[in-house]
């Protein structure tokens, strides 16, 4: 067989076996790309919600201000009640 022939013949066997649901290529557990890349899409996952726990931050503590006011407000309402009496 020629050398040619036997790339082709490599190429159908890797092919056949990568529909069957193996790849060749996968290194398991060990395979550094694969580990890099699922680290960096969850890297990019974490500063998704970094983000929005950001967001969500400020808009508590804007509540927490505003209630703290609403607080400060009513007790003096309550202290002017009293004293009017």
């Amino acid at each position: 067989m020629t050398e040619i022939n036997e790339e082709i013949l490599e190429v159908h066997s890797k092919n056949k076996i990568k529909n069957k649901g193996i790849d060749m290529d996968n290194r398991g557990d060990n395979d550094l790309e694969k580990t890099i890349d699922t680290l960096r899409q969850r890297a990019k996952e974490l500063m998704a919600i970094n983000t929005s726990h950001q967001q969500l931050m400020g808009k508590i503590l804007q509540e927490n201000e505003e209630l703290k006011r609403d607080n400060k407000s009513l007790s003096k309402q309550i202290s002017d009640y009293f004293n009017a009496r």
